[in-house]
């Protein structure tokens, strides 16, 4: 299985970002002997026992498969040990996980996992790639608990422009003639080609990254608002409507005119607002042609015809997504504090608070039985997001935010 002397990379979760970046970038730098991830889905680890694992990469002009071979996949309970033990061996890791409160999911959890098996022997990285602005102290406060770390560990936050989908419907997956990602397993990864990914800038002297694909910077907060406010939000809200207008795939949208100018009026809101809070920073980015230059490259991307992304993969698990710091919620507080009002994205977070009272079983098992039933009063809307937002035990946003949010709810109920 190992191809090469060198690095060792070890990965929590095997979702399309996981497979479509972090494997498939340490398997083409070819600096890596091992890669080993965790996985808790056991059809596909004995689905992937041989080592290989196919990713569509989605391009400019067409779609290609790739294989990676020499991966060691392993169950978290089955195989903890060896979890455990290849953590030990692993240089550079990163977790991939639906959310940030994953980390102390499962038994064993991620969290304990890491807390098992790091120790004082080599330099580690460990990349976040759960699209939370403090993913990675977040991490490293849940490893905190169950130990003290190892000095030269560090937890590396990102901002992974790359977009990447499983498609799980077979209909798709043989229209558009994808590769599964493991034979027998009726899913396959599409992941785009695009490499600008950013990554905190790493403390520990002289160490060498195997991903050569990763740009450090020593600043990283100001473009992770960028992405997961602006580039994430609008992309967000974008597809939202798009299911409001029954479209399958967000290619659909280069169909519709209307469609294509709300993803620029999107843009476009999000720069005043972030253009203003961070005012000063060095980098073309945050200029008033550069958030617009790049604006515009997103929205290409995001209705690319070869990565056809599915509008149900974008709006899954909305009551993640209404969480005070995600993608919905988020702008119209930052909005709010740079003194401005946004419009757009209130709408958008009253179109997947609707999607919730629609549908109660796509809610937090705690919040259900508030969603079900019942005409929709002021009070009715405050106690429910005072549900969500307690599930993350972070603080609720100010009174004018809220007032913001349930406007946008009544305007997306009609």
């Amino acid at each position: 299985m190992p191809r090469a002397k060198g690095k060792h990379f070890f990965g929590f979760g095997l979702g399309p970002l996981q497979a479509g970046l972090f494997l498939l970038e340490a398997w083409r730098s070819k600096k890596f002997t091992r890669l080993t991830v965790c996985e808790i889905d056991p059809r596909l680890v004995e689905a992937l026992k041989h080592g290989r694992l196919t990713v569509n990469v989605a391009g400019e002009n067409g779609l290609a498969p790739v294989v990676i071979d020499g991966v060691e996949v392993l169950h978290p309970l089955r195989d903890a040990a060896t979890a455990v033990q290849r953590i030990r061996e692993s240089d550079e890791l990163a977790t991939s996980l639906p959310h940030v409160l994953s980390y102390q999911n499962g038994e064993p959890s991620p969290a304990d996992l890491l807390a098992r098996g790091l120790d004082g022997s080599r330099p580690r990285a460990i990349y976040t790639a759960e699209n939370h602005p403090h993913a990675a102290e977040i991490l490293k406060a849940d490893v905190l608990k169950r130990r003290l770390l190892p000095q030269d560990t560090v937890f590396l936050g990102t901002v992974i422009g790359r977009m990447a989908a499983t498609v799980r419907d077979p209909a798709a997956i043989a229209e558009r003639r994808l590769a599964p990602i493991a034979p027998g397993i009726p899913a396959a990864v599409v992941a785009e080609s695009f490499d600008r990914i950013l990554v905190a800038k790493n403390p520990l002297r002289n160490f060498e990254s195997g991903f050569p694909a990763f740009t450090p910077k020593a600043d990283l907060a100001p473009y992770a608002e960028v992405h997961l406010y602006g580039h994430i939000a609008a992309h967000a809200v974008l597809a939202w409507e798009a299911h409001r207008r029954g479209l399958a795939t967000m290619d659909e949208v280069r169909e519709r005119p209307e469609m294509l100018f709300l993803g620029e009026r999107l843009f476009d809101e999000c720069a005043r607002t972030l253009l203003t809070r961070h005012k000063g920073v060095w980098d073309p980015l945050f200029t008033e042609a550069g958030f617009r230059n790049e604006g515009r490259a997103v929205l290409r991307r995001i209705t690319s015809p070869y990565l056809r992304d599915p509008v149900l993969r974008i709006i899954r698990d909305p009551a993640r997504k209404l969480m005070p710091r995600d993608r919905l919620v988020g702008p119209v507080s930052l909005a709010m504090e740079g003194g401005m009002k946004s419009a757009l994205f209130p709408v958008g977070a009253g179109m997947a608070l609707e999607e919730l009272v629609r549908h109660p079983d796509q809610a937090p098992p705690a919040a259900r039985k508030s969603l079900a039933g019942r005409r929709m009063t002021r009070d009715r809307f405050e106690a429910i997001l005072d549900i969500l937002w307690d599930l993350e035990g972070t603080a609720s946003p100010e009174t004018a935010v809220r007032e913001l949010l349930w406007e946008g709810f009544r305007s997306a109920m009609g």
